[in-house]
């Protein structure tokens, strides 16, 4: 079958021009913390191509993964620091709260409640 002559419409179809809303952060590093097998956590990061929004326009692509284990947990709470939102009724006390989603579905209304904000002072109950 031939190819069709003339121009390509870019405004409509396939070839439709837009413009991309996404907030871009180039970043040279990603931390994350967890508990599990080791080798496992190993064998699923090595899996990841890339993170964050419009990965499939070349965003956020994983370069290197490594994973290494360390002594103490830092997952919930380092040093006094929430890692992650925790639920106020977990705690004892907390320097700042907002309502966010602090289990997956992140994006369902039965995963927000009343949380401590990362990265603030808390001390658990």
């Amino acid at each position: 079958m031939p190819f069709p002559r003339g121009k390509i419409s870019r405004a409509r179809g396939f070839f439709k021009d837009f413009y991309l809303r996404a907030i871009y952060a180039p970043v040279k590093r990603v931390l994350f913390y967890c508990t599990g097998e080791l080798d496992e956590v190993q064998r699923l990061c090595s899996k990841v191509p890339a993170l964050g929004k419009e990965r499939n326009i070349g965003f956020g692509l994983v370069k290197r993964v490594e994973v290494h284990e360390i002594e103490e947990e830092r997952g919930l709470v380092w040093n006094g620091l929430a890692m992650r939102p925790i639920p106020v009724r977990l705690l004892k006390s907390w320097e700042d709260v907002a309502y966010m989603a602090y289990r997956p579905p992140y994006w369902s209304k039965e995963s927000v409640d009343l949380c401590a904000v990362p990265f603030t002072r808390v001390e658990l109950a």
